[in-house]
């Protein structure tokens, strides 16, 4: 049997995963709208990248927000990846989502 790296409560089962790497594929869910918040909150995104499990939530006063979020999770995700690294990292993959429209 061949050593995983990874937990074995967090690998995937299938014969159609794949090695990645971080950046490779995000998730994100955004939920709301919300009644009261104590700074005028209505929305939460949370992204996780699926390599490293690098999440982040950010609370948004409004659905058009989400894109720079994102922008900001993917520099984020960047910078740590280049940390010890003689050149930066940029990181290109995918963005999971349901659909929704506000990432359209």
């Amino acid at each position: 049997m061949q050593s995983c790296q990874r937990d074995a409560r967090t690998t995937p089962r299938g014969k159609g995963y794949q090695p990645s790497h971080a950046g490779r594929l995000i998730h994100g869910d955004m939920a709301g709208p919300f009644q009261r918040s104590h700074h005028g909150f209505r929305y939460f995104l949370v992204l996780v990248d699926d390599h490293s499990r690098f999440k982040q939530v950010y609370f948004l006063k409004s659905k058009s927000e989400a894109l720079q979020r994102v922008r900001s999770f993917v520099a984020k995700l960047n910078a740590i990846s280049s940390i010890g690294k003689p050149e930066p990292v940029r990181i290109v993959g995918q963005l999971h989502m349901d659909n929704a429209g506000e990432f359209l």
